[in-house]
């Protein structure tokens, strides 16, 4: 909670948005769980949101995807693969605290009228948080990603 804005934009049954002073839109989602326990929910859970990210008329907005479920970001399931030591060694706590850190994806997504369209699928018992925030794109005019080296010829 502390990664998200002050000002909330939006709540569901599945996510909360807000907006950070500096502009930033900040999304945390989390896939519906049975509340009894008794199934063990939907193998995906997709949402998909128009979110005001207060860039004037067109643009780009810097996504950040931070996420955690069965699998990432567990470092329980990475301990109970490795044995369920009891005791892990200094090199298996460094593995354990690797496996805690959530997985992390980045991307731009274009925004139209002040808004961008987001689409997140999440997987069983995933709870994510996606950051959007305006990119100001100062690539200089002579940059030509075909000069790196192995790029194409000009």
């Amino acid at each position: 909670m502390a990664r998200l804005g002050e000002q909330q934009l939006a709540r569901g049954e599945d996510h909360l948005v807000t907006r950070h002073a500096d502009g930033r839109v900040s999304l945390l989602a989390w896939a519906p769980v049975d509340p009894t326990g008794r199934t063990p929910g939907p193998d995906r859970h997709t949402l998909r949101l128009s979110l005001p990210v207060g860039t004037e008329g067109r643009g780009e907005v810097f996504v950040r995807r931070s996420s955690v479920d069965e699998e990432r970001g567990n470092a329980y399931t990475a301990w109970r693969h490795m044995g369920s030591p009891r005791s892990p060694r200094p090199g298996q706590l460094d593995m354990l605290h690797e496996a805690a850190e959530p997985a992390r994806t980045h991307g731009r997504l274009p925004v139209e009228d002040g808004r961008a369209d987001l689409t997140v699928t999440l997987a069983r018992h995933e709870i994510t948080l996606v950051e959007l925030t305006p990119v100001d794109d100062e690539t200089p005019p002579w940059w030509d990603e075909r000069l790196l080296l192995g790029g194409e010829e000009p």
